[in-house]
């Protein structure tokens, strides 16, 4: 095995984790407080943790039948829906701190 193998092994782990760690907080989260802020901490960080599991096998399965332009294209609008997920799961962030700063003044 290759050294930029490895970086990527030891990084995709190393993502993968801290997408698990952010879902299982999100989830408690969401059931300690049954808000809309932690519903949408807790379906950001689930898509985007599917994501980043289902994004190496669909571009695995789509490489080997399209071209390097039709990769290219789906590794962009990859990129979009994983933005999208980021989005959903900061809007409820943001929704769970203004609540919380709203608490305390």
């Amino acid at each position: 095995m290759d050294n930029y193998e490895i970086y990527f092994l030891f990084g995709s782990i190393i993502g993968f984790i801290v997408q698990v760690v952010i879902f299982i907080f999100s989830l408690l989260y969401y059931l300690k407080s049954k808000s809309i802020a932690g519903l949408l901490m807790g379906v950001g960080s689930c898509l985007s943790a599917l994501l980043f599991i289902i994004r190496p096998i669909l571009t695995t399965l789509i490489a080997r039948n399209m071209g390097a332009m039709e990769l290219v294209n789906i590794q962009g609008y990859l990129t979009i829906v994983g933005a999208l997920f980021a989005c959903v799961f900061t809007i409820g962030f943001v929704l769970a701190i203004l609540k919380m700063l709203k608490t305390t003044n």
